[in-house]
């Protein structure tokens, strides 16, 4: 089965394919030689909505001094979202066998996750104090991973150097799709200065949360996942060529409760996941 979304990006490179496969159909369209593939038309049957809210604070300290990171409102408070953590209840959860893996990850200038598995026990005895580290190129790659030439940042004839990747340990939670997996998102310093990467979608971020703050706004966000549902697997879509695929319904989903219900295997499991690695959700639409 594979999942797409028209925005943002839950698997990236499918959505990085379909937005490309549209595109090209639209220019063969306007220039009279064929029309869209009614596989990645818009109006696809297998296409389902999911809203997912969570709200952002300001900027707050954590860990190292000098370091500085910000926080969602509901894991600031007393009471934590289901799934989220603390280094405390990780450590249980270590200790009881059902955590085994973290996943030490950052946001790139696509919006996707990048970084480490640590071992959950070497995560608690180092990674919490001292951090992570990777390759800062992969600030300057494509959607393919491949080092584009022309940044400043990071190039071939500077030579490429490491990221500091610090954890904001109010994103530590549960990931319960996978086995005995937590997850903790890091903020990015140069491993040399210690100095923030202001180039980080997480510091350009925090910059725009203070400027609001400033002037005496409090930012809040939540996201609308929209995506198509295929029976096809990720293999046999590029098999396709993503082409002539199978949409997971025949049958408009759009507040519709029986074609909808035809697929609350995908929808329903969203939702619980989601809840359950600490993120609040509203609903799914039909």
């Amino acid at each position: 089965m594979m999942l797409t979304r028209q925005v943002g990006s839950l698997c990236p490179r499918p959505v990085s394919v379909w937005r490309r496969a549209l595109e090209r159909n639209t220019r063969k369209s306007r220039a009279g030689t064929s029309s869209p593939n009614p596989a990645l038309e818009p109006k696809s049957h297998g296409s389902a909505r999911l809203s997912i809210q969570r709200p952002f604070s300001t900027c707050r300290h954590i860990g190292t001094p000098g370091y500085r990171s910000f926080s969602s409102t509901a894991a600031s408070n007393s009471k934590r979202e289901e799934g989220m953590l603390d280094v405390d209840g990780l450590s249980r959860l270590v200790k009881n066998d059902a955590i085994d893996t973290v996943i030490v990850a950052f946001t790139d200038v696509y919006g996707r996750f990048l970084g480490k598995r640590h071992d959950a026990g070497f995560f608690l005895d180092s990674v919490v104090k001292d951090g992570s580290h990777a390759c800062d190129y992969l600030l300057t790659v494509d959607m393919e991973l491949d080092p584009v030439p022309g940044y400043d940042f990071a190039n071939w004839s500077r030579g490429y150097g490491d990221l500091h990747l610090v954890p904001d340990l109010e994103t530590l939670r549960i990931c319960s799709w996978l086995d005995k997996t937590a997850m903790v998102q890091c903020d990015l310093y140069d491993s040399k200065t210690h100095a923030e990467v202001a180039i980080s979608p997480r510091a350009l971020l925090r910059r725009q949360v203070n400027v609001a703050k400033d002037l005496g706004f409090a930012i809040m966000a939540a996201s609308e996942l929209e995506y198509f549902l295929y029976k096809d697997s990720y293999e046999r879509c590029a098999q396709k060529d993503y082409n002539r695929l199978e949409a997971a319904g025949w049958y408009r989903e759009d507040y519709l409760m029986l074609q909808s219900t035809r697929n609350e295997y995908f929808h329903g499991a969203a939702r619980r996941h989601l809840k359950s690695s600490g993120i609040p959700v509203e609903t799914s639409k039909g």
